[in-house]
């Protein structure tokens, strides 16, 4: 878990290439596959219902935001 303000700084990093990234509260959340992902996801909405998670994945390869 990690805090920020918005889930920007983080799409850029490498470190989370592969991985699922959930984004709310201002906390970072990540995951290695979509199911654990999801169990993350769930316990996000059950703890704040009133949060709206970003979703994302970052591929392994190298990708271009633009």
């Amino acid at each position: 878990m990690k805090r920020a303000d918005s889930m920007d700084p983080f799409l850029t990093n490498p470190r989370y290439r592969g991985k699922h990234l959930i984004f709310a509260d201002g906390i970072l959340y990540t995951a290695k596959t979509g199911e654990k992902a999801l169990e993350i996801l769930e316990k996000v909405r059950k703890k704040n219902p009133n949060a709206i998670p970003e979703v994302a994945y970052m591929p392994k390869g190298k990708i271009w935001i633009l």
